[in-house]
């Protein structure tokens, strides 16, 4: 895979170990985004995590795999 763009973002100063955030586009147009960059004994590139979010009708956001909504409680559909 070759590597077209990378557009690093620093991180704020809350976190001393995240350095920065990065964007990578790669050939034929696969984009990898929030990749963290971590310094430790070495630097790292962590890959992005994000959760899937889903609403409830009270309009709380949710895991995809939650059974009940985190705010009213109510049931959510599967």
């Amino acid at each position: 895979l070759e590597v077209e763009h990378v557009d690093v973002r620093p991180a704020t100063a809350r976190n001393k170990r995240l350095r920065a955030f990065a964007d990578i586009r790669l050939a034929g147009g696969f984009l990898i985004r929030n990749t963290r960059i971590i310094a430790g004994r070495r630097m790292f590139v962590g890959m992005p995590t994000e959760h899937v979010k889903d609403r409830c009708s009270c309009g709380a956001k949710n895991c995809i795999d939650s059974a009940y909504c985190t705010r009213c409680g109510a049931d959510l559909p599967e």
